[in-house]
């Protein structure tokens, strides 16, 4: 699952606490954090990029 939005470090910590997740990668304006490599889907929170329509 991907998200964009403003603070992708907040929200990455967020869903780590709430999913036991664990973050696996960061780089400018991304986290990707997921629980188990081999069983549980992948979850990245990317910046929101300005003037980009949301919904």
């Amino acid at each position: 699952m991907t998200v964009d939005c403003h603070d992708p470090e907040r929200l990455a910590a967020f869903w780590c606490e709430v999913l036991d997740f664990e973050v696996i990668d960061r780089s400018e304006g991304k986290v990707e954090s997921r629980q188990n490599f081999t069983t549980m889907p992948l979850m990245r929170q990317h910046s929101l990029q300005v003037g980009r329509m949301t919904r």
